[in-house]
C-alpha cells in the first residue's frame, strides 16, 4: 500500500495498491494512475441562497464532468486550465443546470451565485 498521507503535490492518486509477485531480492516497478489536474475549492449558492444539492456532478461548459457538490455547497473541480464557466445540475431528472462564469481567475475565498 502506498501512502501519501504527507505529500504536498495536489497530484490525485486515483489507488494506492497493486498485488504483484516479487522474487525474493527484487525491487519491483509499480505504476499507479494519477490526475495531474489542479484541484479547486469553490464555494456556489443558487440565486435564492439556498445550497445546491450535494453530490451533483460539475461539468464544463462542454459537459465534461470535472468535479462534484461538496457538503455546504463546496464546489469540488480538478481543471488543467481554468474554464470560462461551469454548469451545475440543478435538477438531474429534468436536465436543468445553472452555470458560473469566471473572469480567468478563481477566488476561493468569494462565494459564487450559480444562475
Amino acid at each position: 500500500m502506498l501512502d501519501i498521507a504527507n505529500s504536498e503535490s495536489e497530484t490525485e492518486l486515483q489507488g494506492n495498491r497493486q498485488i504483484i509477485a516479487p522474487y525474493r531480492g527484487a525491487v519491483s516497478y509499480v505504476q499507479f494512475t494519477t490526475d495531474q489536474r489542479k484541484p479547486w475549492y469553490i464555494q456556489a449558492l443558487r440565486p435564492d441562497g439556498s445550497p445546491l444539492t450535494f453530490g451533483y456532478d460539475v461539468l464544463d461548459l462542454q459537459e465534461n464532468n470535472i468535479g462534484v457538490v461538496g457538503q455546504g455547497s463546496r464546489l469540488f473541480i480538478r481543471v488543467d486550465e481554468i474554464p470560462t464557466g461551469i454548469k451545475v445540475a440543478l435538477n438531474d431528472e429534468q436536465n436543468l443546470f445553472c452555470t458560473i462564469t469566471f473572469q480567468h481567475v478563481i477566488d476561493e475565498n468569494k462565494t459564487y451565485i450559480c444562475q
